[in-house]
């Protein structure tokens, strides 16, 4: 399966050090210019990991979430529909098992996935708090965005399931990761959600299970890719700059 390119403001993405203190440093938000570098790295990485797997699951831009939370008279089903597909393409979304999408709501980051093969959408929530209580944050966008995104998907391949009225779990901290109480990484853990979370077992898997330097791994990630422009321009100290713990992560 051969993934669309399509010209984008982040192709030919450069890290510059304003990114990296807007994004990386303590008790900063990531910008969603990040999450979004971020999705296409890890498509790239799928069309690296051979026929079998590429297209199990597909990732989409925080983009996505935005317009299908937006106020009524400004929502547009078929123009989100036209983003979507300027990625991926009707059959390729039908056959995928699996379908990540990135949420921000109230400057919170979490990830909801279409989960095809258990017919629910998993929510992978970071946020330090009861299960309740992320219940209740929840319920204000999660309707909304199951029945908008099915509607969207609907309009791309007409035989697509319809998960208009799935099952939204919140899957426990136990399976996946929390982070510390007070700090702004969400961003962070979505990140690291998409890449590590298998929809299968319902946990992280291939994970390092220390989040301590979470913001330096994924930095790590992403200063190397070859997606990234300016990473053929990196100092040699960065450029060699590898840890068994980063490879571990996103090797």
């Amino acid at each position: 399966m051969s993934l669309r390119t399509v010209l984008r403001l982040t192709d030919g993405w450069q890290l510059s050090g304003k990114d990296i203190s807007k994004s990386f440093a303590a008790k900063t938000f990531c910008e969603d210019t990040v999450v979004t570098f971020y999705v296409r790295c890890l498509i790239d990485d799928e069309g690296h990991h051979g026929p079998d797997t590429v297209g199990y699951r597909i990732f989409l831009e925080p983009k996505i979430a935005e317009l299908l939370l937006a106020p009524k008279d400004e929502y547009n089903a078929n123009l989100i529909a036209k983003y979507i597909k300027e990625q991926y393409n009707a059959q390729q979304i039908l056959e995928a098992r699996h379908i990540f999408v990135p949420v921000c709501y109230k400057l919170h980051l979490t990830v909801y996935v279409i989960n095809k093969n258990y017919e629910q959408i998993d929510i992978l929530d970071s946020w330090t708090s009861t299960v309740n209580d992320k219940q209740k944050y929840h319920q204000k966008i999660a309707v909304c965005m199951r029945k908008k995104l099915s509607n969207v998907i609907s309009l791309i391949s007409k035989e697509h399931p319809n998960f208009s009225d799935w099952s939204m779990p919140i899957i426990p901290a136990k399976y996946i990761a929390q982070q510390e109480p007070s700090s702004m990484d969400c961003g962070f853990f979505v990140m690291m959600f998409m890449k590590h979370y298998n929809p299968d077992t319902r946990q992280l898997e291939f994970c390092d299970s220390d989040f301590d330097d979470i913001r330096g791994k994924i930095l790590w990630y992403l200063l190397h890719h070859n997606l990234n422009a300016s990473a053929d321009s990196l100092p040699p100290g960065i450029i060699d700059r590898g840890s068994p713990s980063e490879q571990k992560w996103f090797t």
